[in-house]
């Protein structure tokens, strides 16, 4: 993990911690809503979960969802989606996600990873507010293979 950020599950307790910058990526989802998104994806590890990257603060940064399913060659992979980053200038938070997806997919034994992007109904990339930010970088479906 990158020294300036730490990866923690995100479980029930700590949904309301996150939930400044989910309002932040999507006002219309609601603090009750939000806590129940929390605590249907609080299932543990092997079976998938949340994750938040957090600074030396504590303030999160960034968090995603994560799963294991299988590719084609039936093999291990972990899957990360509904993806939210307050991005800072350079590449430190992508580098601590990156880092922390190896990190749980190594502990996993997945073959591969898959960072899902979502797109709207008419094929173009759903708009992603946190994405737009100024000086943010364009998401990117992206496949990292273990090696």
């Amino acid at each position: 993990m990158i020294e300036q950020f730490q990866a923690l599950p995100l479980t029930g307790e700590g949904a309301r911690a996150a939930y400044p910058l989910v309002y932040l990526h999507d006002a219309s989802i609601s603090l009750p809503d939000w806590v129940q998104f929390v605590r249907a994806h609080d299932c543990g590890r092997a079976g998938g979960g949340l994750m938040t990257i957090r600074d030396c603060r504590g303030l999160i940064h960034a968090l995603f969802s994560y799963r294991i399913d299988l590719d084609l060659r039936i093999r291990r992979r972990l899957c990360i989606g509904d993806m939210i980053v307050a991005y800072l200038p350079g590449r430190l938070i992508d580098e601590a996600i990156a880092a922390c997806a190896r990190d749980i997919a190594a502990d996993l034994r997945c073959d591969t990873i898959f960072i899902a992007r979502p797109f709207a109904q008419g094929g173009e990339a759903a708009p992603c507010p946190t994405a737009q930010a100024p000086g943010a970088r364009p998401h990117a479906s992206t496949s990292l293979h273990q090696n």
